[in-house]
């Protein structure tokens, strides 16, 4: 088959620790404090209202999401995240998560200086984060008519991952996030936006409020946790053999022994 090439690797493993790897000691853990954070709402008029200086921001399914950046900044350059959990507060104990979601924004935002977003508080339109735009200087997600959905949940770029929060003591919960999120945040995204896939739509379970950082005693955190970077060069192969034994023109066939610590 003329200009096709295909390469074949055999990988003969010779020890368990070559095929489980190095271990991964932890080298460090940080909590990293809230410095922005606001409520998302994407109905309705509520979907150009900000909430960046209320206290208390609601999550409810796909209609309000979190939008919280973390100061990231005591984490070493050249670490290795092993595992990361969001700590939050809700501000009723009638209010449970259940199944959430987590991801990564890829487009910079503004918290800005709005109350609230529904009847809970004052509703003014001050510019900063909503659902239809970031706030600050370009104030566009994306293109033109885009969305914080477009920079969410898979699109432009972003990370995300999926769990069931965790519920500790005095309305706290846990939300494991993965790695992939923090080091997409670390690298070029702004923050992170969590939303409660679960749904509690109506009664008064619905409206789950929790603290922003504005209140000190429970503002949430980002507790991180990493390891060292494996600066080991990997052992070189051996007993490379190469055949083109009834192949395809342009095919070739590759078996070699790994050296391990790959």
């Amino acid at each position: 088959m003329e200009g096709r090439t295909i390469m074949r690797t055999t990988l003969w493993v010779l020890t368990l620790s070559a095929l489980l790897g190095p271990m991964v000691a932890q080298a460090g853990q940080t909590t990293c404090p809230c410095v922005a954070d606001a409520s998302i709402a994407s109905t309705g008029r509520e979907a150009d209202f900000n909430s960046g200086t209320a206290e208390r921001i609601k999550i409810k399914g796909r209609e309000n999401q979190l939008i919280m950046r973390f100061d990231l900044s005591d984490i070493p350059t050249d670490a290795v995240i092993t595992s990361a959990t969001l700590r939050m507060h809700t501000s009723d104990p009638i209010f449970r998560l259940n199944q959430v979601a987590v991801s990564s924004v890829s487009t910079d935002w503004t918290e800005g200086a709005g109350r609230q977003i529904d009847d809970e508080g004052e509703a003014a339109q001050t510019p900063g984060v909503c659902f239809n735009r970031p706030g600050g200087r370009i104030n566009l997600w994306a293109g033109e008519g885009s969305t914080i959905a477009d920079v969410t949940w898979g699109n432009g770029g972003s990370v995300e991952n999926y769990t069931f929060a965790k519920p500790q003591a005095d309305n706290w919960w846990h939300i494991e996030v993965d790695p992939r999120v923090i080091a997409a945040m670390r690298a070029d995204s702004c923050g992170l936006i969590v939303q409660e896939e679960s749904g509690w739509w109506t009664g008064p379970k619905s409206n789950i409020m929790v603290h922003s950082r504005e209140n000190k005693k429970f503002a949430p955190t980002l507790t991180v946790t990493w390891a060292d970077p494996d600066k080991t060069a990997p052992s070189p192969v051996r007993d490379i053999k190469v055949s083109t034994k009834d192949l395809d023109d342009g095919q070739v066939v590759l078996e070699f022994v790994a050296g391990g610590d790959d």
